[in-house]
């Protein structure tokens, strides 16, 4: 059975946190990276193969099917221990995260950038994507994409005359969109900290 209660989400926009009625999974830094390569798959399986080269993305263990079949026994083991089901399912070969698209920030953000009618949550600005996770090939393209995601959502909103409060101001000129903002006569001193600093005046979207 999946975890596919409302209760369980997931945050890859800053650190990978599982949280399941809003409390913090306790997730070895294996567990978070093997949750941030299903994220970044965007909701399609990927087979052992393909998970595992993400999961090992310089060299690949002898006993890596062993390793990686154990890596979700005990994920999913604790999910279950919370009262969630299985959060990775397979099907057909596949491996893949059993839980709704607006249960994921990575996802919902993807979303965001495709409406028709730009809508700004401060919490898809929270931080750079995968935090701490090992940035292999496949989650760097999917940074690459999330932040293409930012880029176009707030190109959008802005040009649409969308209200600019100072903390996506800050996420504007991060993002390389300063000259887009109506007024950034007062950016911030060090513009790489703004994640951190969003971090803390944004409530958590998915509580």
């Amino acid at each position: 059975m999946g975890a596919t209660d409302g209760n369980l989400t997931i945050s890859v926009l800053g650190p990978t946190v599982v949280r399941i009625a809003g409390v913090p999974l306790a997730l070895s830094a294996g567990e978070a990276h093997l949750v941030a390569l299903l994220v970044a798959a965007e909701g399609d399986g990927l087979d052992a193969d393909a998970l595992a080269s993400g999961y090992w993305p310089d060299e690949l263990p002898k006993t890596w099917m062993t390793g990686l079949r154990n890596a979700i026994t005990r994920l999913n083991r604790k999910t279950r221990k919370a009262g969630a089901g299985d959060l990775i399912t397979k099907a057909t070969r596949q491996r893949r995260l059993e839980v709704p698209s607006d249960a994921v920030d990575a996802w919902r953000l993807l979303t965001a950038a495709e409406a028709d009618t730009p809508q700004v949550d401060l919490g898809l600005f929270r931080g750079e994507p995968f935090e701490g996770c090992e940035i292999g090939d496949r989650l760097r393209a999917a940074s690459d994409r999330l932040q293409a995601a930012r880029r176009d959502l707030l190109t959008r909103y802005i040009g649409g005359g969308g209200e600019m409060t100072s903390q996506l101001t800050e996420a504007a000129i991060a993002l390389g969109l300063g000259d887009l903002v109506p007024d950034t006569s007062r950016p911030p001193a060090n513009p790489r900290s703004w994640s951190r600093r969003l971090e803390r005046l944004a409530p958590d979207p998915l509580l």
